[in-house]
């Protein structure tokens, strides 16, 4: 009897993990933006390595067949979900990054502290 090849359900496993990585990295890391930008880049690596590797097991005869259609298409999921998540999460970056630097900005500079005191003090002044 002749030995069936692993090769089909480790590429489904590994874009399993990778799907799990690709929807809850961000949640994994916390607040850590870097480390959920990492955990995506991980997930958009594991679904590319399971698309290959189910192309591969389908492409074997003496591997199963089911199995490599099914990481193919976990990988192929992954992938999607991944870049979709990468974009998001460094789009979320960059946008922290953006407010932190005007609110320095902000704090930095007394005349726009002084408008803004003054609007603030129009504003009330009008409600009242």
């Amino acid at each position: 009897m002749e030995q069936k090849s692993n090769t089909g359900m480790i590429a489904m496993i590994i874009g399993i993990v990778a799907i799990v990585l690709s929807i809850f990295g961000d949640t994994f890391a916390g607040n850590n933006g870097v480390l959920a930008l990492i955990l995506v880049f991980v997930a958009l690596a594991g679904g590319i390595v399971a698309i290959v590797m189910g192309v591969k097991a389908r492409k074997d005869p003496n591997a199963n067949q089911g199995m490599g259609t099914a990481g193919l298409v976990t990988g192929i999921i992954a992938t999607v979900f991944a870049g979709i998540s990468v974009v998001c999460v460094a789009c979320a970056i960059c946008a922290a990054a953006s407010i932190a630097s005007g609110v320095a900005g902000l704090a930095n500079d007394s005349s726009a502290l002084d408008q803004l005191s003054s609007a603030l003090n129009d504003l009330s002044s009008a409600l009242n």
